[in-house]
């Protein structure tokens, strides 16, 4: 059952307020501001059950502790602490609710962040929901959820944030199960040299590869970050070792990669759009059978997709997705990437001498029915760097490439460049089907066909 605070314990939060007033900790200026602490009065009702705040007050506060859910009910709690590892609010029970009003912090984003700062809500039991929250000025986190199933994360508003603004950590437990869907998280407003993480981060385990955390949704979320970040970690969204998730129709801005996942397994990428990054719009990164449907990159400064991993990827289909404004090809395929499978795409270069696709050391390769410009820039459509060949390229158009629709360079000793077709595909503007340069003892095979 919720309760409201009543008016006459009201009164006695005012009361005790009065005498235990403490200085803020958002004091810029040096200046001493006394303010009410409305810790204990908060916490002696969350303790005996759920609770309704008085809509449109403010409430100060050092951490409040929740086995029961809190409707902020339009009301805002300003944390008055920047002890280390501090929350607003630490969420300890299952199925908690959070929601409907404003939780506020004192930090400043001229000063540095730090993840063992102070953040806005910590969560540290399942099949816990934060919904209709708007989150501000934490050092740290704007929400920190550990190794828990079924978090929920919806229609809140996540900004200026020293660190991450949400984080799921699995740490050391298999969880399963999330949705952070419909929020806005915006970090932009943060010097581009001081940003050291993303807006986004849902992990398992870094150095355990078997604990993972699986069967996400993570939509319709817009994400913000500055422009030409420093820290290659300054990402949009990151997923490392999350499995099974759908990442769907989110817009993310800026930052040094759209969405980045690694060692990832089965997770669909799905109308998602990618604007204005400082390297790729979209990254698979020892990836597994992923998917990417129909998402749009628009504006990067390396290259639109970027697929690769010191172990490589494998089985990544990449479908109907539009790739342009990018300062080197649009899609990249680096490093024993291998049975990837490019179909239906746009594939559009924007810098001289560049390429469309670019494959480094990647092997069992198709592209299908895909429309590819060079805009009478880009040197040739497919780059094959130092690969063993497998490439078939089938249906589709190939238009306005300076030298030829495939440049191969080969440069391993005794690697046979081979086994390559370029058929059904209307092929305009372009001079010759294929040139190469050996070097350093790499070969060049007799099954190489380009139908002009």
């Amino acid at each position: 059952m919720r309760k409201r605070l009543p008016i006459a314990l009201l009164c006695v939060v005012l009361s005790i307020s009065v005498s235990s007033c403490r200085k803020s900790a958002g004091t810029d200026s040096g200046n001493i501001v006394l303010i009410d602490n409305d810790t204990q009065a908060i916490q002696s009702q969350l303790n005996a059950g759920d609770v309704t705040l008085e809509a449109g007050k403010t409430y100060h506060v050092t951490g409040l502790k929740l086995t029961h859910s809190l409707d902020l009910n339009g009301a805002t709690i300003n944390l008055i602490t920047n002890n280390p590892y501090s929350y607003a609010i630490t969420v300890s029970a299952p199925g908690v609710r959070v929601s409907n009003g404003t939780i506020t912090g004192n930090w400043n984003n001229q000063n540095p962040g730090n993840a063992s700062g102070y953040g806005a809500i910590n969560i540290t039991a399942s099949k816990c929901a934060v919904f209709h929250v708007n989150i501000s000025a934490f050092s740290s986190y704007g929400i920190y959820a550990a190794a828990v199933d079924s978090t929920s994360v919806t229609y809140c508003s996540i900004s200026n944030t020293g660190y991450i603004g949400f984080f799921f950590n699995a740490e050391n437990a298999v969880t399963s199960g999330g949705t952070f869907s419909n929020n806005t998280v915006d970090r932009s407003m943060l010097p581009p040299a001081t940003v050291q993480q993303m807006a986004v981060g849902i992990r398992g385990n870094l150095s355990n590869s078997a604990i993972t955390t699986s069967g996400w949704v993570i939509a319709n979320n817009t994400i913000k970050m500055p422009v030409n970040p420093t820290d290659l970690s300054a990402q949009g969204m990151e997923l490392r070792r999350c499995n099974s998730t759908r990442i769907e129709s989110n817009t993310t801005t800026s930052g040094a990669i759209g969405i980045s996942m690694v060692d990832c397994s089965g997770n669909t990428v799905k109308g998602n759009i990618c604007n204005n990054v400082s390297q790729e719009g979209i990254e698979y990164a020892n990836c597994q059978s992923c998917t990417g449907q129909n998402n749009v990159v628009s504006g990067s400064g390396t290259v639109g997709e970027l697929i690769d991993g010191d172990m490589g990827s494998n089985n990544i289909q990449i479908t109907g997705d539009k790739i342009s404004g990018t300062a080197m090809e649009c899609i990249q395929a680096w490093h024993q990437t291998k049975n990837l499978t490019i179909s239906a795409c746009t594939l559009s270069t924007s810098s001289p001498n560049s390429f469309a696709i670019n494959l480094q050391k990647a092997n069992l390769v198709k592209v299908i029915n895909c429309d590819i410009n060079g805009n009478g820039i880009g040197n040739a459509a497919i780059q094959l760097d130092n690969c063993p060949g497998n490439l078939t390229v089938t249906g589709g158009t190939i238009t306005s490439f300076k030298s030829s629709v495939l440049y191969i360079y080969n440069s391993t000793p005794g690697l046979i460049t081979d086994n390559i077709t370029v058929s059904g595909v209307k092929i305009s503007s372009v001079p010759q089907g294929f040139t190469y340069v050996l070097d350093n003892g790499g070969l060049l095979g007799s099954n190489i066909h380009v139908a002009l």
